[in-house]
């Protein structure tokens, strides 16, 4: 078969070589305004090329997320980037009570003033590149049958966004090894509860659920001087495994993790509360060497997670008509904790 045909065949083009108007591949067409890609490239190039950016468009909607950030924390997606370093500010009142602010009616009275100090919190993105590269002659042999090209390519932009998205994961629950970059589960500046969760939660009895759910929100209601409530609780996937056990009492015809969620509602007063099941939880898979538990108000006042340039991907191009290339990059952060005392760990 002509090499040119088995180009539009895999683009998807007419044998015109003009792709359907309102398609994606006419889009790419229009924007270069219907100029040769590269001087002198032999037929069959633009179709090439066109492939390429339609795969690559397909691929970038896709998520490969086991388990989405945004699910757990507020993640912030497009502000900032390039942005060298992200500043927070935090404020604290030195005001005198309430009452101090009572006056007389009379002119001159004196008033009590408030007083407000403010510190920062710094925060720093990090870029991530990577490139792909495939030669005219993987995609010739590939194009041997139609639809293997495509096979070909898809497969390498798919597992390059996987490499993306698994490492945002990771990085959002556990940060990165280097650079400080910390997750939710690790966040300095968080206090680490050990008495109150001393085995796995499906391990307990009905009384026993009970009392922890208790001195769970005892010691968050503690931790941060009585200010906030939570609304999440993040717990090892292991635990929640158990917790789909019908407790077996008189009476009680529910499972221990509805019996959970029930005591966390009713103690917080937040119909909404959430239990949230997350691997990394799990002392084997995280390398903390504990079965992290993560009591917090998931609102972006008190932590958040930024990726100021996400997955994105550069037109292919070559410089000799024969390799072909195109970078993949990225921005992003770990996570900061702006209200440490608004979350609590709680491991065994």
């Amino acid at each position: 078969m002509d090499k040119n045909k088995i180009f539009n065949m895999i683009a998807g083009l007419e044998l015109t070589g003009k792709a359907p108007e309102g398609s994606i591949i006419s889009s790419v067409q229009h924007s270069k305004q219907d100029k040769p890609l590269y001087n002198a490239a032999p037929a069959g190039y633009q179709a090439t090329i066109d492939t390429l950016t339609y795969i690559k468009q397909e691929v970038i909607k896709q998520k490969f997320y086991e388990e989405s950030p945004a699910d757990f924390l507020p993640v912030k997606v497009g502000e900032g980037a390039f942005s060298s370093e992200f500043v927070y500010y935090t404020n604290f009142e030195f005001s005198d009570s309430f009452e101090s602010g009572l006056m007389g009616q009379g002119t001159g009275t004196r008033k009590s003033k408030s007083e407000v100090g403010y510190d920062t919190k710094r925060l720093n993105p990090y870029f991530w590149a990577k490139e792909l590269e495939y030669s005219l002659i993987e995609i010739e042999q590939a194009s041997k049958n139609v639809g293997s090209a495509i096979s070909l390519i898809t497969q390498r932009e798919e597992a390059q966004k996987r490499n993306w998205d698994l490492g945002i994961q990771k990085t959002a629950f556990l940060g990165l090894n280097a650079n400080g970059v910390e997750g939710l589960l690790n966040l300095s500046g968080v206090t680490n509860n050990l008495a109150v969760i001393t085995k796995a939660i499906s391990s307990m009895t009905p009384a026993e659920i009970q009392v922890v759910a208790r001195n769970m929100i005892n010691a968050y209601w503690t931790n941060n001087n009585k200010t906030a409530k939570p609304n999440t609780l993040v717990i090892p996937y292991s635990d929640y495994f158990g917790l789909s056990e019908f407790i077996d009492a008189t009476g009680i015809y529910k499972t221990k993790g509805e019996y959970l969620l029930e005591s966390l509602r009713f103690a917080t007063g937040n119909p909404n509360f959430q239990v949230k099941p997350l691997q990394y939880a799990d002392t084997a898979d995280n390398g903390l060497g504990v079965n992290r538990y993560t009591l917090y108000k998931n609102d972006a006042q008190v932590l958040e997670m930024n990726i100021p340039i996400d997955y994105t991907t550069t037109t292919f191009g070559t410089a000799n008509n024969f390799d072909f290339g195109s970078v993949a990059y990225g921005q992003f952060t770990g996570v900061i904790a702006k209200r440490p005392k608004e979350i609590l760990y709680f491991s065994y």
